[in-house]
């Protein structure tokens, strides 16, 4: 499924900076991303239009950084409920409760 970039987002109001580039890698189950000096990965199951993360299963390395983008994320990535995906315009959207991230694919 490819490569995205963050473009837009925000989780309760607050904008997600956009910079440092956040790249979502998507696989056939399986999300992984840049967390500031970190990377994490969580597991989804897709129903429909609705996605469900296995927040249980989230894993994050530790390499001792932290930075509010890389804070504010994975607040929000955990926090989605549904996806749109629009190949033809090459966007995706998760969306949630107080959460909205709008990517665009890296490698159309």
């Amino acid at each position: 499924m490819g490569s995205w970039v963050l473009v837009a987002g925000s989780v309760d109001g607050q904008a997600i900076p956009t910079s440092p580039e956040l790249a979502l890698r998507v696989a056939e189950g399986e999300f992984t991303f840049p967390l500031a000096c970190n990377s994490g990965s969580v597991p989804y199951e897709v129903n429909g239009a609705s996605i469900e993360f296995d927040a249980e299963r989230f894993t994050q390395t530790e390499e001792g950084c932290t930075s509010l983008q890389a804070d504010l994320f994975e607040m929000a990535l955990l926090r989605t409920r549904s996806l749109s995906m629009d190949i033809s315009e090459n966007t995706l959207s998760l969306v949630g409760p107080d959460v909205s991230l709008q990517f665009d694919r890296q490698d159309p």
